[in-house]
């Protein structure tokens, strides 16, 4: 609780949102109030403000193409493999259509040694034909740079670095 937040970490309480739902229907029950309504309403209003309020939202309607992620992915050949060196997914995976082929493809928000070495051991060993690393340039292992991009953040827009490597043995 006294960490870093998240936009997603409040999903874990949704498991309560049902009793209380059933807890405001009973109470406008009680008052004679049309429950279907203010269900309608409620539905309503939670939908204008997910497609209003996404941080994401300034991205509607871009073409793939024109995003870090499509320029990105267009650099990689069909069928190589592809590891997120870096924090969490930057949304190459879904870009490229590429599956992760290893336990740890990306760097998760917690402190895990085993998770940091199997990504350094993934790098030295070249396990992997493409990298993304994201703020900073990747520090070890035989990849050579090949695409830098801009992309963004939910909070600053436009202002997330986005090295892509390739392996040089390719």
């Amino acid at each position: 609780m006294l960490g870093k937040v998240y936009p997603y970490y409040p999903l874990v309480l949704c498991v309560f949102a049902p009793l209380g739902f059933r807890e405001a229907g009973r109470w406008l029950e009680q008052r004679g109030l049309p429950v279907r309504a203010a269900a309608g309403g409620l539905v309503t209003v939670a939908l204008a403000i997910a497609l209003l309020c996404s941080p994401n939202a300034f991205l509607r309607g871009v073409p793939l193409e024109e995003t870090a992620q499509g320029k990105l992915a267009a650099r990689i050949e069909p069928g190589a493999s592809l590891l997120q060196y870096s924090h969490l997914d930057d949304g190459l995976y879904l870009a490229t259509g590429i599956l992760p082929d290893q336990k740890y493809f990306v760097r998760l928000n917690v402190d895990y040694a085993p998770m940091q070495e199997a990504l350094d051991e993934a790098i030295l060993e070249e396990r992997t034909d493409y990298v993304l690393v994201s703020w900073r340039e990747l520090p070890l292992g035989n990849y050579e740079l090949i695409a830098y991009e801009c992309g963004y953040d939910d909070e600053n827009r436009l202002n997330k670095d986005l090295y892509l490597y390739r392996r040089r043995t390719l």
